[in-house]
C-alpha cells in the first residue's frame, strides 16, 4: 500500500480528533494508577518483592536494603504498592469526593433558605449529628464516584465537544482571540526584523513583549486555526495535545497510550496530582451549574424568590472555576508535555525503533509510527525504518542479535 501524503495525513489526524468518539480527552482521563483506579495485580507485586529480595535494593537507611526485603514476598509487594494507593485516595478525594462535599453542604443550605429541611430531613440536628455527618460521607462517597465514572464526559462538555453543546456558540470568540494574538506576534516580529535590518539592537521591552505573546499562544492555542476549539478550556487542552506531533511528528491520542508503558510510576503519580487539580475545579464548574438549575427548581416549587443573591453568587464561583480549571489544565499540560521530551527516547528503544539522526528524520520516524498504529496499515511501519541511516539500522540489528 502507498504512503499517505502530508496533506493527506494531516486531514485524517484533524478527522480523527475531531470524530473519533475515544478522542483525546479519553486517553487524557488520568493514566491507569488514578483515571482508572487499577492496581497493581498480585503476581505483579509478587515478582517486585523477589527481585527486591534477590538484589538487596531497597531502602538507603540500611546497607542490606529496605528491611520489607526480609518479610514475605506478598507483604513485601504490599509495602512497596502503599504509595500508588495512597497517591490515587488522596487525588480521589481532592478531585471528587471534596466538590461534592461542598455541593451537598450548600444544596441543604439553599433547602434550609427555602425552610425545606425538616420535610427532607426530618432530624434532630443536636442528636443525629453523628448520623447526619455519616450520611453526609456516604452520600459524597457515592457522588464521588458517579463524577468519576462521567469524567470523560464533562471534561468533552467543558471542552465544546458535541454538536448539541451551547458552547459552540463561543467559537467565533475563540477564532477572533487566535487570530488577534497570531497578528499581534507577526507586528512584533516584523518589528524585530526592521531592526535586524537595520544592524540595530532590538530593544528588550519589544523582546519581552514578544516572548509574553508567543508563551501565551502556545499555553492557550493550537499551532493551526483548524484544532480550535469553542472553549478556552478546551484550547489549553488541545494546545498540549498536538504539543507531540509539532515537536516530534508524534500524534499524541496513540502515543500517550503506549508512552505510559515507560513512565516510572513516580513521575505518573506527579502527572496525576496535577490532574487531581484539574478534576477539582472540573467538578465545581459542572456543580456550580447544576446548584442553578437546582435553585430554579426549588423556586418553581415553593412558587418563591428568596435568597435573590444566590444565582448571582452561583454564577461568579462557577465563573471562578471556569478560571481555575484552565489555569490547572495548563500547568497540567506541561507535565504531559515533559513526558514525551523525557520518554520518548524510552518509548523508542522499547518498540525497536533505531535512533534517527537528524530532527527531519524523527518526525518522519513517529509520523509514520502514528500513521500506522491509527489507521492499521502495517505497510506504512517500513517507512520509519527509511527515515534513518543504514548504518544505524544495522547497529540495531546487531544488538538485538
Amino acid at each position: 500500500m502507498a504512503e499517505l501524503s502530508d496533506e493527506c495525513m494531516r486531514v485524517l489526524r484533524m478527522r480523527h480528533h475531531k470524530h473519533d468518539n475515544q478522542g483525546a480527552s479519553y486517553i487524557w482521563c488520568g493514566s491507569p494508577s488514578y483515571g482508572a483506579g487499577v492496581d497493581t495485580p498480585a503476581a505483579q507485586r509478587t515478582s517486585i518483592g523477589l527481585e527486591r529480595a534477590a538484589s538487596g535494593a531497597g531502602c538507603p537507611q540500611s546497607p542490606q536494603g529496605c528491611a520489607c526485603t526480609r518479610k514475605p514476598v506478598a507483604e513485601s509487594g504490599r509495602h512497596h504498592e502503599r504509595g500508588p494507593q495512597l497517591c490515587y485516595r488522596r487525588n480521589y478525594a481532592i478531585g471528587y469526593f471534596l466538590p461534592v462535599a461542598v455541593f451537598l453542604v450548600v444544596s441543604l443550605g439553599l433547602i434550609k433558605g427555602y425552610g425545606l429541611l425538616p420535610q427532607l430531613l426530618p432530624l434532630d440536628q443536636r442528636k443525629d449529628l453523628l448520623l447526619g455527618t455519616t450520611v453526609l460521607g456516604l452520600i459524597s462517597w457515592l457522588g464521588g464516584i458517579c463524577l468519576l465514572a462521567t469524567n470523560r464526559y464533562i471534561l468533552r462538555m467543558k471542552e465544546g465537544y458535541g454538536r448539541l453543546n451551547p458552547a459552540n456558540f463561543l467559537m467565533p470568540i475563540q477564532r477572533k482571540h487566535y487570530r488577534q494574538l497570531r497578528e499581534e506576534i507577526a507586528q512584533l516580529e516584523e518589528h524585530c526584523r526592521v531592526y535586524g535590518s537595520k544592524g540595530e539592537e532590538i530593544p528588550s521591552r519589544l523582546l519581552n513583549s514578544l516572548g509574553t505573546l508567543m508563551q501565551q499562544e502556545t499555553i492557550q492555542f493550537p499551532d493551526e486555526e483548524a484544532w480550535l476549539l469553542p472553549t478556552a478550556f478546551g484550547n489549553t487542552i488541545r494546545a498540549f495535545e498536538v504539543y507531540p506531533r509539532v515537536m516530534y511528528g508524534l500524534d499524541a491520542i496513540p502515543g500517550w497510550l503506549r508512552i505510559l508503558a515507560v513512565i516510572p510510576k513516580d513521575y505518573r503519580e506527579l502527572v496525576d496530582n496535577a490532574k487531581a487539580q484539574v478534576d477539582f475545579w472540573l467538578n465545581l464548574w459542572f456543580l456550580s451549574i447544576l446548584m442553578i438549575f437546582e435553585y430554579v427548581c426549588i423556586a418553581l416549587y415553593t412558587r418563591e424568590l428568596k435568597l435573590l443573591l444566590w444565582p448571582p453568587g452561583t454564577l461568579v464561583f462557577t465563573l471562578i472555576a471556569s478560571y481555575g480549571a484552565r489555569s490547572s489544565a495548563a500547568m497540567w499540560g506541561e507535565w504531559v508535555k515533559a513526558i514525551f521530551d523525557v520518554f520518548l527516547s524510552d518509548l523508542r528503544t522499547k518498540l525497536g525503533f533505531p535512533p534517527p539522526a537528524t530532527k527531519e528524520q524523527e518526525q518522519k520516524l513517529w509520523g509514520a509510527f502514528s500513521q500506522a498504529i491509527i489507521y492499521r496499515r502495517p505497510s506504512v511501519m517500513a517507512t520509519a525504518w527509511t527515515a534513518v541511516p543504514s548504518e544505524h539500522k544495522k547497529e540495531n540489528l546487531s544488538s538485538e542479535l
